[in-house]
């Protein structure tokens, strides 16, 4: 069932649907370089990948989607510098 259908059909019985998305990491776990020589997965794996993003695939799609995603963006960050600057005694909150 396409993306679509699921949603459509959520929002009209309102009953809940599991959906399963793959995705794949183009960038190392922790910072901007690329993880290859790590050996859990190849340039291949990538190139692979990139053949079938619909990211990729669909140009028009992604730039739909880009002001909403930089909406967000921007709101967390305004959100964040608006925030005081939690103090000694929030270091360990939510630490389990």
């Amino acid at each position: 069932m396409p993306w679509r259908n699921v949603v459509s059909a959520t929002r009209a019985d309102r009953r809940p649907r599991f959906v399963e998305v793959r995705t794949f990491r183009y960038k190392e776990h922790v910072g901007p370089g690329d993880d290859f020589d790590a050996g859990y997965r190849t340039h291949a794996d990538l190139l692979a990948w990139q053949e079938k993003d619909p990211l990729i695939q669909d140009r028009a799609l992604a730039a739909s989607l880009t002001p909403a995603i930089e909406d967000e963006i921007d709101a967390a960050i305004a959100y964040a510098e608006a925030s005081p600057t939690p103090g000694i005694d929030e270091l360990l909150t939510d630490v389990v």
